[in-house]
């Protein structure tokens, strides 16, 4: 359970590691099979354990662990070897930006300054979908001193894994930080 990513794969050096966590049902699978270029299915399982998926993203190689929203515990041994963060909303349930802002805590007090953190504001596609701009405000007005820590890299990115938009906006401004 304490296993590092890096002891349980053998890395590259160009290789980059990201961690793709959120709450349960935010459409980390959707996503991450949407970077692919898999199928996308209306009815994804929802994910027991963890998914991995090596692609290639504008020549960045990155090896992408998703993290089950049902196994928040686990994915808290892997944030060492993470070189940056996706952290995935389901945008339309305002409801749960309490528990959203909680886990987020969660991922920047754990994770090292320097690590970019891409939060993909998902579902867009969704009539009662909160606007990234929205997900922002909230997301910053609730945990202030943690999002302007000086040099945390961080975006909202508006996403819609059942049909792509804004995706690859948000997977370039990642490539672009991991770069920096």
């Amino acid at each position: 359970m304490g296993q590092s990513l890096s002891s349980l794969c053998d890395f590259g050096e160009t290789e980059r590691r990201i961690l793709m966590v959120g709450l349960d049902g935010s459409g980390k699978t959707t996503i991450l099979n949407r970077i692919r270029g898999g199928a996308t299915f209306h009815d994804v399982e929802t994910t027991n354990g963890f998914n991995l998926e090596t692609v290639d993203v504008n020549g960045a190689t990155l090896t992408i662990w998703d993290i089950g929203g049902k196994c928040l515990p686990l994915y808290y041994h892997y944030y060492q070897d993470a070189h940056a963060f996706v952290f995935v909303i389901d945008s339309s349930d305002e409801m749960r930006m309490k528990q959203v802002s909680m886990e987020l805590t969660h991922v920047l007090k754990a994770s090292r300054v320097n690590r970019p953190v891409l939060i993909l504001a998902n579902k867009q596609e969704l009539p009662m979908a909160m606007p990234a701009t929205k997900v922002r405000e909230q997301l910053t007005q609730a945990l202030p001193e943690l999002l302007r820590e000086p040099d945390r890299q961080w975006i909202v990115q508006g996403t819609s894994g059942a049909n792509g938009s804004g995706l690859d906006v948000g997977m370039d401004w990642l490539v672009n930080a991991l770069g920096n």
